[in-house]
């Protein structure tokens, strides 16, 4: 009991699950590992930090600046310098493999402590010390991009060994996070509120979500004889063996890139057209003046549903279509595709 009493979580917590995986090979039918639902927190954790650089937030950061009332070329130079949030994830998914002297488990810690800093700049020098300077727009936006794109690349893969229950929770933490801040975080900043709030509470969550990972994520052992078991590839190695991979992955390649073309558009479309109403947002129509919403209860409802579809959706597809079959990821992807366009188009 005593040796037991000062062994450190990770420590304890990998030999329980050695334990069970012993147990379940004597008995000779290894059942899959029991999931590990607090990685949902970290994943929600970094997709919280990622909604406040698309969301709404994004328009209060841009008028504490004073770009709303500044010039055309003020506002050009904010609007690329918000872009660097997806250059950022762009650049680091290309090149998260060359990391080479990071392990898996460490460049989650270096994608976290990114998104962190990251996301401190708003409030830090824009909300309290009252810096109006364009280049932190870059500095924020670029640095939670590439550790949104670390993180994005990496974390499903370091989670593997505890299995697929485990994943199907994790990912559950992306729609929750936009949830936490624009729908609960934007009903309060309704209420008044200050948004800077919000900022800090999102910082505050990243190091627990590093606690929560260095507690139960799988130890460098693990990674070692996963990485071990199985054929790392690189980009380099990848392009010049397309003709392995290619024909059997285009439909997704198009789906995903349809879908996400869809996200990245439609909502900041829909933030920028209701930012010039006056903090009020007509629900029926651009001329109607009896039926009005507050801006932030509005976006807060829009996220509900984009929240439920979005929950919903990654749910049941990854409990329910994983064997499906070739032709049935086939319908799958079509049906998410010609949902993305429906929705594009409305």
């Amino acid at each position: 009991r005593g040796p037991i009493a000062t062994m450190d979580p990770e420590s304890s917590y990998m030999e329980q699950r050695s334990i069970r995986g012993s147990l379940s090979l004597e008995s000779g039918s290894p059942p899959p590992p029991a999931p590990v639902r607090s990685m949902l927190i970290v994943f929600m954790c970094m997709f919280q930090g990622y909604a406040a650089m698309v969301g709404p937030c994004q328009s209060k950061f841009k008028n504490a600046l004073g770009v709303s009332t500044g010039s055309d070329a003020a506002k050009d130079a904010f609007f690329a310098a918000a872009a660097f949030v997806h250059w950022g994830k762009f650049v680091a998914r290309l090149g998260h493999s060359f990391l080479v002297c990071l392990e898996p488990r460490d460049r989650i810690y270096l994608a976290m402590v990114l998104m962190a800093v990251g996301t401190a700049i708003p409030p830090v020098f824009t909300f309290a010390l009252g810096y109006q300077w364009l280049g932190q727009v870059f500095l924020s936006y670029g640095m939670s991009g590439i550790g949104l794109g670390i993180f994005e690349v990496t974390f499903l893969s370091v989670i593997a060994p505890l299995g697929k229950g485990t994943k199907s929770w994790a990912i559950l933490g992306a729609p929750i996070g936009f949830g936490a801040v624009n729908i609960v975080g934007l009903f309060c900043t309704s209420l008044g509120m200050p948004v800077e709030i919000l900022y800090w509470y999102i910082v505050a969550c990243i190091p627990v979500g590093i606690a929560i990972f260095r507690c139960y994520a799988p130890s460098r052992l693990e990674m070692s004889m996963l990485a071990r078991s199985g054929k790392t590839v690189g980009p380099v190695e990848a392009l010049r063996d397309w003709r392995e991979w290619l024909p059997t992955v285009w439909p997704l390649l198009i789906s995903q890139a349809v879908s996400h073309f869809v996200m990245e558009n439609v909502t900041p479309v829909l933030f920028n057209t209701y930012n010039d109403f006056g903090g009020y947002v007509p629900l029926f129509s651009p001329s109607d003046e009896g039926n009005l919403m507050k801006q932030d209860q509005f976006f807060a409802l829009v996220y509900v549903f984009i929240l439920l579809g979005d929950t919903v959706s990654r749910s049941f597809s990854y409990r329910y279509f994983q064997n499906t079959g070739y032709r049935g990821t086939l319908c799958v992807l079509a049906v998410s595709t010609g949902l993305s366009i429906i929705g594009f188009f409305f």
